[in-house]
């Protein structure tokens, strides 16, 4: 039964980490796609395009969302409706993640998503958020922080100098924002980004109604350029249509019109194409009263929205209808004006449903992300769960163990500790054994060389010569018993037998005694040892042991202290 759960266990195991390998392999793709999005976002659609999102986790897909809308954004493709979709994917994902710079970019591409003109304003709120992230973090990504402060500076600008008013509010800010934009694009090189903020900080001008003599000679030297981006002239010349036409100079504003449309400014990748410039010409003959051509390009407009938009472009109808009110062809008028009501429902027609369509696919994708954490919150319980019982199996298995090699160890460690006792019990036996033994060896070696002495002179037998040898071998023994006593008076012997040091009642020659016989000399061992006989040394043991059984305020028990006692108590006790 263990090893079919262990088998199934490793499966999991392998696939879970199977799947954290294939995605860290996307993850590190996605991450060199990053690396190129700005300088090559050709290059990184070509590599995006190279992934498939269905193997994709939520993380890198809100990933590669973003770094699709950031590629977008960089070939200037508008198309808002599936940018707006795939960034709120991404900025959902990122709200809840802890990638502050991705969440940073997501807010500010949102943002970007939201106001898709110089004068909307929507998405202010969002980067302004984003630069709160940016500055809380220091992020060193400068096309990030330049991005920021531009779009920071146009939506400031046309919202408290258009829409509400309040320059008090607001003040330089704006410029404050665009220039250091500006200086940011310089720093990397983007000479185009450059022109267009410089573009966007001409409109500040033209916003605060500044000094317009400076303002005018700055543009035209920028016109003048003749390495200026198309992108860059075509923003600059309808500057121009917009600063003219709001002093009401329409020739002049006429004429830049017509620059566009004569040098192919009006791409797609940054303009909404042809009819808008046909549009913008018709209005402005219509207000300077040249009606005919004005009906000349508002037909063209109608012919090119057949092509760019499919009949949908009402407000071509619009001011062709105006027009011919103008010139008192009601019938016309009527004609025209209702194609553009026509025209008009059917755009708000599909506006609408495709409104309600952007917000279905919002509310699906918030369906889809409850769906999605609530299968990861299953999956991380689910691996939490057998990760706790793995985790309980190895502390049981652990607790074990360590109770089994516990025991193995406190049994070592106990047989470790009497080895050590026994051999230092041992050592300091032998120790003091070995200083005793040395004072009879020094003094038999004398003793041996008089008696030698003695023994050339005693050719007859004599009691003179025998008294001399008497009382010479007393004289050894008592000088032997007097050097052995010294050894009891040292500071080694107190530090090694303390307890026999503390008996005050018992002489040092004594005290060397109860150490021999605690240590289970006999009395023959011991009378060998220190060079006694055996009758004195029985003698000497007896009269110990009475003065120690009659110690008093002793610190310790002498029936513990000393085994000799305790063979005594019972020899007594038996009899």
């Amino acid at each position: 039964m263990n090893r079919v759960f262990i088998f199934f266990l490793s499966l999991f195991l392998i696939s879970c980490s199977t799947d954290v390998r294939e995605q860290r392999a996307f993850t590190k793709k996605l991450k060199a796609i990053d690396e190129i999005v700005y300088n090559n976002p050709l290059g990184a659609r070509d590599s995006l395009n190279l992934i498939s999102k269905d193997m994709l986790s939520e993380g890198n897909l809100a990933y590669y969302n973003l770094l699709w809308c950031i590629m977008k954004e960089q070939n200037r493709e508008r198309d808002w409706k599936s940018s707006d979709t795939l960034i709120y994917r991404s900025l959902k994902w990122y709200r809840q993640s802890s990638d502050k710079y991705n969440l940073c970019r997501a807010l500010l591409y949102s943002g970007m998503t939201k106001s898709r003109g110089d004068s909307d304003t929507s998405g202010f709120a969002e980067i302004s958020e984003a630069e709160k992230i940016l500055k809380k973090h220091s992020f060193t990504d400068i096309e990030t922080k330049a991005s920021i402060y531009r779009y920071l500076g146009k939506i400031l600008n046309y919202k408290y100098w258009v829409i509400v008013y309040r320059p008090k509010l607001i003040g330089n800010l704006p410029d404050q924002y665009l220039n250091m934009s500006m200086e940011l694009y310089k720093s990397m090189g983007k000479e185009n980004e450059t022109d267009l903020v410089k573009i966007d900080m001409f409109r500040v001008i033209i916003y605060t109604n500044k000094t317009q003599p400076e303002l005018l000679a700055e543009m035209d030297k920028m016109a003048a350029k003749e390495d200026l981006a198309d992108e860059a002239r075509y923003n600059l010349y309808k500057l121009y249509v917009f600063y003219y036409r709001g002093i009401y100079d329409y020739e002049k504003a006429l004429f830049y019109q017509k620059e566009i449309i004569n040098k192919n400014l009006a791409k797609p990748t940054y303009s909404e194409g042809m009819v808008i410039e046909y549009d913008d010409i018709a209005l402005l003959y219509k207000s300077m009263g040249n009606l005919d051509s004005s009906l000349v390009y508002s037909d063209k407009a109608i012919k090119e929205s057949f092509q760019d938009y499919g009949n949908i472009h009402y407000l071509s109808y619009l001011c062709k209808s105006r027009t011919l009110e103008e010139k008192k062809e009601y019938k016309a008028a009527y004609e025209s004006y209702y194609k553009y009501y026509e025209n008009h429902m059917k755009k708000y027609g599909i506006s609408n449903r495709e409104k309600v369509k952007e917000i279905q696919n919002k509310a699906n994708t918030d369906i889809l992300y409850y769906n999605l954490s609530k299968e990861r919150y299953r999956q991380y319980m689910q691996i939490s769960l057998i990760i706790s019982i793995l985790a309980v199996f190895s502390s049981l298995v652990m607790l074990y163990v360590y109770l089994k090699n516990r025991k193995k160890c406190l049994k070592l460690k106990n047989y470790t500790y009497s080895a050590i006792n026994t051999v230092s019990h041992e050592i300091t036996k032998m120790s003091l054994i070995n200083e005793i033994l040395r004072i009879p060896a020094a003094n038999m070696s004398q003793t041996l060389d008089i008696v030698g002495i003695e023994a050339a002179r005693l050719r007859k037998v004599s009691k003179e010569s025998s008294d001399i040898l008497n009382n010479f071998i007393i004289d050894i023994r008592n000088n032997t018993k007097n050097d052995i006593s010294e050894i009891a008076r040292s500071e080694k012997f107190a530090s090694q037998f303390p307890e026999v040091a503390s008996l005050n009642e018992l002489s040092p020659y004594e005290k060397i005694i109860l150490v021999l016989a605690n240590y289970g000399y006999s009395n023959k061992e011991i009378a060998d040892i220190l060079a006694n006989n055996h009758s004195s040394i029985r003698t000497l043991k007896s009269k110990l042991k009475e003065k120690i059984l009659v110690s008093e305020e002793l610190s310790f028990d002498p029936t513990i202290a000393f085994p000799l006692l305790n063979k005594e108590l019972n020899k007594s006790s038996e009899t």
